[in-house]
């Protein structure tokens, strides 16, 4: 008996350290948000705190699901994914060989089968299977829509509504008042979303994609992002934020949202190097991250 318990315990440990390395790269792309928007949806309906905590766990399981299907299809679909990585992100697990090619896929079959049955039973099955069509269109049999920019800044936007409108639903609320948001925010992503590609340069070129940053080149790239950053983020702060509430909470947070935008900009400018670059797209999830929870404050009863 407690050699099975030790055999389960060690199956634990390893699926969990995998799980973690699989997914530690993305954690603030495709993990995080799904709780802070659940929230805002919660918040928007007044739930107690007991069912809040309730519904924030179902949110985390179904965010690690939607997050680990989506990194062993980006981490195993194409060769090229595997020549960029090597370049940009060698610590994965198919790099340091902590998992082979099948056992990924047959991870990925088990997992995507378990996470459309959780999905069924909380509701959000229309939303996951928007996102497994997206990610089997874009990245796992795309013919090379995910090495284009246009189309794989797209395919993430996708990815976010899709993302969000679950987790919306989660929280219990109305999805006619969750949805108009959704789509300013989808619209805020398009045009911004390629910051995270200025980065990765050097291992997309070596896999020859054509990212937004490589086929506007660099400081055209970032112009670009730059603009949508300002002229998007200006329609959320006054046209959303401040035009749903205007109190002290309100201008607070639309405050803090001007300020990180701001932030952001500047970097991409002041610093160019990929050290940089890569500090300044995780200031830019986070700034993704406050929309969310400004969304939240301006939605709450």
């Amino acid at each position: 008996m407690i050699s099975i318990l030790q055999s389960f315990y060690l199956l634990l440990s390893s699926e969990g350290y995998l799980l973690w390395n699989l997914i530690k790269s993305n954690i603030d792309g495709a993990l995080t948000p799904f709780p802070v928007f659940a929230f805002a949806s919660l918040l928007h309906r007044g739930a107690p705190w007991d069912e809040m905590i309730a519904c924030l766990i179902h949110t985390w399981i179904y965010a690690l699901f939607f997050t680990y299907i989506f990194e062993l299809v980006n981490q195993t679909a194409q060769p090229a994914h595997r020549i960029e990585d090597e370049i940009n992100k060698p610590d994965r697990p198919l790099l340091t060989n902590s998992i082979s090619l099948l056992s990924a896929k047959i991870r990925f079959y088990i997992g995507l089968a378990a996470w459309l049955a959780y999905s069924y039973a909380l509701g959000t099955h229309v939303w996951t299977l928007v996102w497994v069509a997206d990610i089997f269109a874009s990245w796992k049999y795309s013919v090379g829509l995910s090495q284009f920019g246009p189309t794989k800044d797209l395919s993430i936007t996708v990815g976010l509504i899709a993302q969000l409108m679950a987790a919306w639903h989660i929280g219990g609320s109305d999805p006619t008042v969750g949805w108009p948001w959704v789509k300013v925010l989808s619209v805020w992503m398009f045009p911004t979303i390629g910051i995270q590609d200025i980065r990765d340069v050097p291992g997309d070129l070596a896999a020859g994609r054509l990212t937004t940053a490589i086929l506007l080149g660099d400081i055209k790239a970032r112009i670009y992002h730059s603009a949508g950053l300002v002229v998007f983020g200006y329609i959320y702060i006054f046209r959303w934020l401040l035009y749903t509430r205007y109190d002290a909470s309100a201008v607070t947070a639309a405050s803090a949202v001007a300020a990180l935008t701001a932030w952001v900009v500047f970097r991409l400018f002041a610093w160019r190097s990929i050290e940089s670059d890569r500090l300044t797209y995780r200031y830019y999830m986070g700034l993704y991250h406050l929309n969310l929870a400004a969304a939240g404050v301006c939605l709450r009863k």
